[in-house]
C-alpha cells in the first residue's frame, strides 16, 4: 500500500515539498493507514503531517473513545494533533438538514479551520477505491449526469484549500493488510454495519452481488470514473471556449448570449455550456438539474422572441430576440438612468456605457460623406439651451430625418429587435426640447449634411 500511496502522490503531483498536510482521522482503518503511510513518506519528502479530528457528538463514549485514540496515535508519530467536539445534532435542527450532510458541512468546516492555522497547508481526506464504487454505483441509482460519473475527484479546491484524496487507488483490502502489518488497531464504527444509510446498504448487499459477476469490479469503475474525469475535464475547457465566443455582455450577476450562434453547437455543448453559465451566477453545480438545464434550451429554441423562465436561486432567464439573458434576480430593471451636459467644445466621458462625446465647431470643411454612424452635424443656432446625453425617458420621440412626423424611441427599439436590457444603455443626444440623435441608430431631422459656409457643431462618439 505504501507503495501505491507513493506513486499516486508522486504521478498526481499532490503534495510539494514544505507541505502541511491536515489529515481528517476519524480512527477507521482508512484514515489511520493513510496518516500513518504520509508519516512514513515525510523525512524523504520533507513534508509537514497534522492529524485532525472531529467529533460529531453522535455516538456518545465510542465517540470519545475515537478521539482518545486519534490523540494517542498521532503522539506515537510525533505529529501535531487537533481535536473538537461539535453537537452536530443541534446544527441538524437549526439548518434542516439530515445528520450526514450536516456532519459533512461541519466537519469539513473543521478541516478548512485547522488548514487555517498553518502555511502551505492542504487537507488530506481518506477516500479510497472502494469508496469511489459505491459512490459512482449510488449517483447511477439517483440518477446523474457525466460530471457525477467522474466519481470523487482525487484533487480539488475546497473554498481556496486544496484538498487531495491520496488513497483513491487503494482497494479497502489492501488498506486492512498495511494495517495489520503495522500493527495498527484501527476503530470500527458499528454505524458502518447499519443499513439503515444508502452508502451501507450499497456496501454490504449491492457490491457482493456485483463482485460475483465481476471481481474485479473495484478496479474496473476506478478506471471508469477516471476516463470520464479527464473526458469531462476537455469537453469543460472546450464549451468555456465556445461559450466565450458567444457572451455579448458578462457581468457579476449576468451574462447575455447570442442565440443563433448558440444553436449552432451539438446538444453535449449546449448543455455544458449552460451549466457553466448557471455555475457562474450561482456558485453552485451541484444544484443545477437536468431539467433546468432543457428549461433553458426549451428557451433558446423558442419561438417567442420574449420567452422567459425562472428558476431555483432566484435565476431568470429570457430571449430578448436574437440574444438570451441570464441574470440573478431582475437585474434589466435595476439600470441605473444617466444624465450628462455636454460642453461645447469639449468632451464628457459616460461610465455607465464606457463610451465618450466630443462636440467640435467647426467651418465649411466637413461634408456628408464624413458624417458616419457615429458622428452627427447640427446648426448651434437650432439648439434649444444645453445638450445633454442621457439614457431613454418614458415617452421619449424622434423627428426621424427623411421622415414626417415623430416616432417614439421605443417603438423604433422593437423594430429593430435592441434586446430589452441593451435598450436603457443606448445613449441619446438631446436638447432641452427634444431628442437629436440616437448614435449609431437613427438621426432627427435637425441634422445638417453639409454647412454650405456656415458654423456647425459636430458631435462624435468614442
Amino acid at each position: 500500500m505504501l507503495k501505491q500511496l507513493e506513486q499516486t502522490i508522486l504521478e498526481e503531483k499532490l503534495i510539494e515539498r514544505g507541505d502541511t498536510i491536515i489529515v481528517a482521522v476519524s480512527g477507521g482503518p482508512d484514515s489511520i493507514a493513510l496518516l500513518h503511510g504520509l508519516c512514513q513518506l515525510q523525512s524523504h519528502y520533507q513534508w509537514n503531517v497534522v492529524a485532525a479530528h472531529l467529533n460529531h457528538g453522535f455516538r456518545g463514549k465510542d465517540a470519545d473513545a475515537d478521539a482518545s485514540y486519534v490523540e494517542k496515535i498521532a503522539t506515537a508519530l510525533k505529529i501535531p494533533s487537533h481535536l473538537k467536539k461539535i453537537n452536530v445534532p443541534e446544527w441538524m435542527k437549526e439548518w434542516g438538514l439530515g445528520p450526514q450532510e450536516a456532519a459533512r458541512i461541519l466537519r469539513y468546516g473543521f478541516l478548512r479551520e485547522v488548514a487555517g492555522k498553518y502555511s502551505k497547508s492542504m487537507i488530506a481526506t481518506a477516500h479510497q477505491a472502494d469508496d469511489q464504487v459505491e459512490t459512482l454505483l449510488m449517483r447511477i441509482i439517483r440518477g446523474s449526469g457525466l460530471e457525477g460519473l467522474a466519481g470523487i475527484p482525487m484533487k480539488r479546491l475546497d473554498e481556496g484549500i486544496p484538498l487531495i484524496r491520496p488513497l483513491l487507488r487503494i482497494t479497502r483490502s489492501d488498506i486492512d493488510n498495511y494495517c495489520l502489518k503495522h500493527h495498527l488497531q484501527p476503530r470500527l464504527d458499528q454505524s458502518n454495519l447499519s443499513e439503515k444509510y444508502t452508502r451501507n446498504r450499497i456496501r454490504l448487499q449491492i457490491v457482493p452481488l456485483i463482485k460475483k459477476e465481476n471481481p474485479e469490479i473495484t478496479q474496473s469503475i476506478t478506471h471508469l470514473s477516471s476516463l470520464i474525469y479527464h473526458e469531462n475535464e476537455f469537453m469543460d475547457s472546450l464549451a468555456k471556449d465556445h461559450l466565450n465566443e458567444i457572451i455579448v455582455n458578462q457581468e457579476l450577476n449576468k451574462i447575455i448570449i447570442k442565440q443563433k450562434e448558440f444553436l449552432s453547437f451539438h446538444l453535449a455543448l449546449q448543455r455544458r455550456m449552460i451549466k457553466l453559465i448557471l455555475s457562474y451566477l450561482t456558485g453552485k453545480s451541484k444544484q443545477i438539474h437536468f431539467k433546468h438545464i432543457e428549461d433553458c434550451r426549451e428557451i433558446m429554441y423558442s419561438s417567442s422572441p420574449s420567452a422567459s423562465l425562472d428558476l431555483p436561486g432566484t435565476i431568470m432567464v429570457h430571449r430578448e430576440y436574437n440574444h438570451v439573458v441570464f441574470s440573478l434576480g431582475n437585474v434589466c430593471e435595476t439600470q441605473t438612468p444617466y444624465l450628462y451636459p455636454l460642453p461645447i467644445p469639449g468632451r464628457i466621458y459616460v461610465p455607465e456605457i464606457g463610451r465618450t462625446f466630443i462636440t467640435t465647431l467647426v467651418k465649411g470643411d466637413c461634408n456628408s460623406h464624413e458624417m458616419t454612424p457615429d458622428k452627427i452635424l447640427l446648426d448651434p443656432q437650432r439648439i434649444k439651451g444645453e445638450l445633454f446625453i442621457r439614457s431613454r425617458q418614458p415617452g421619449d420621440r424622434i423627428n426621424i430625418i427623411g421622415m414626417t412626423g415623430s416616432r417614439k424611441i421605443k417603438e423604433l427599439f422593437i423594430d429593430e429587435k435592441i434586446p430589452k436590457l441593451q435598450r436603457e444603455r443606448i445613449p441619446l443626444l438631446t436638447d432641452e426640447e427634444k431628442v437629436l440623435w440616437i448614435p449609431e441608430l437613427r438621426k432627427s431631422n435637425l441634422s445638417l449634411t453639409s454647412l454650405e459656409g456656415k458654423e456647425g457643431l459636430l458631435v462624435e462618439m468614442q
